[in-house]
C-alpha cells in the first residue's frame, strides 16, 4: 500500500507539467462582452488513482453584473479514460439557483436524490471539452448527458477552420434532474443550435460558437 502511494505521488508530480492548467475566455452574447469564464485543471488522487479535477467558473462583468448577475461553478473529476467520477454544479442567476452533485454507489455514479445513473460511456459537455483537448482521436459519435437527459452527439471536423462541429439529437425524453437550468447550459443545449469549437495546434480550444437564429453566444480565449 505504501509503495502504491509513493508511486502515485511520483506520477502526480511528473504529470503536472503536461496538462493545461488554466484557460481564460471572454463570453460574448450578441457581440457584447458580458462575462468571463475561467477553466482550471489539475491532477489529483481520487479513490487511490490519478484523476483530473477540472473547474469551470463563469461570472458576469461588473456592468452586466448589475443587470443580470451570474456566478456559476461547474466541477468535474475524470479518470484517465475520461470517465466521469464526480460532477457538481452551483449556479446563481436571477430567478434560477442550481445546486447539483453526484454520488458513487456500488461503483456507479448517480445524481444525489435521483436514480439516474451516469454510465461509464457517457460524456457531459465539460468532459467533452476536456476530451477534444486531450485526445488524438475523436470519434464521429458519442453520448452526451445533461442533467438526466441523453443526447446522441455527432462530431465532424472542419479542416478549413480547424474546428469541431457538434450536433446534438435527443436520445430519450427523460424528465431532467433540474427543471430550470442555468443560462449557459441552456445556450449550449439549445435545440437545433449550431455548435463549433475552434482548436489550435497545441490542442487548446481558442473559440466556441453557439448560434441559433439571431441568438449567438461565443467564448474567445484571452
Amino acid at each position: 500500500m505504501e509503495i502504491k502511494k509513493i508511486t502515485l505521488n511520483i506520477l502526480f508530480i511528473l504529470s503536472i507539467s503536461f496538462a493545461y492548467e488554466k484557460l481564460d475566455y471572454k463570453i460574448k452574447y450578441l457581440g457584447l462582452y458580458v462575462a468571463n469564464c475561467e477553466i482550471k485543471n489539475k491532477e489529483i488522487i481520487y479513490d487511490d488513482k490519478l484523476a483530473n479535477e477540472i473547474v469551470f467558473n463563469v461570472e458576469t462583468r461588473k456592468f452586466f453584473d448589475i443587470i443580470f448577475p451570474i456566478n456559476n461553478e461547474y466541477k468535474i473529476i475524470l479518470d484517465n479514460n475520461n470517465q466521469i467520477l464526480q460532477f457538481s454544479k452551483k449556479t446563481n442567476q436571477p430567478g434560477v439557483y442550481n445546486d447539483l452533485m453526484t454520488k458513487k454507489i456500488n461503483n456507479k455514479i448517480y445524481y444525489i436524490g435521483s436514480s439516474f445513473e451516469i454510465k461509464k460511456e457517457y460524456f457531459n459537455i465539460f468532459s467533452f471539452l476536456h476530451f477534444i483537448m486531450n485526445s488524438e482521436t475523436i470519434p464521429s459519435n458519442l453520448i452526451i448527458e445533461r442533467e438526466g437527459i441523453i443526447y446522441d452527439a455527432f462530431i465532424k471536423y472542419d479542416k478549413k477552420d480547424s474546428a469541431y462541429i457538434l450536433d446534438l439529437v435527443y436520445k430519450n425524453f427523460n424528465n431532467p434532474i433540474i427543471n430550470k437550468t442555468d443560462v449557459f447550459t441552456w445556450a449550449l443545449f439549445m435545440e437545433d443550435a449550431k455548435r463549433k469549437f475552434y482548436i489550435n495546434d497545441k490542442k487548446i480550444i481558442t473559440k466556441c460558437v453557439f448560434r441559433k437564429g439571431l441568438i449567438t453566444v461565443t467564448a474567445d480565449l484571452k
